[in-house]
């Protein structure tokens, strides 16, 4: 397993990427920090891999295609 992190501005990116034909603006930094807000946090995933047992590796960039492309199948069968 890599020690591959993304910040969530980066995946909330790929994500807007994904929108085709669609004008998203996304305000990163139009609110300031609260107080004592984490802004970075790393956990183990020891326990997860115990109870659950190994998964596949996927990388990360197909994964989250392949999640828009599912919600976006629940989402529009919806809404005809």
């Amino acid at each position: 397993m890599t020690k591959d992190l993304k910040s969530l501005r980066s995946i909330i990116e790929l994500i807007v990427s994904s929108f085709k034909n669609q004008k998203l603006d996304l305000n990163f930094g139009a609110l300031s920090l609260r107080n004592n807000q984490s802004t970075f946090i790393e956990g183990c995933m020891n326990k997860f891999f115990e109870k659950i047992g190994k998964i596949s590796y996927t990388p990360f960039e197909l994964a989250l295609a392949k999640t828009i492309d599912y919600y976006y199948v629940q989402f529009n069968s919806k809404i005809k």
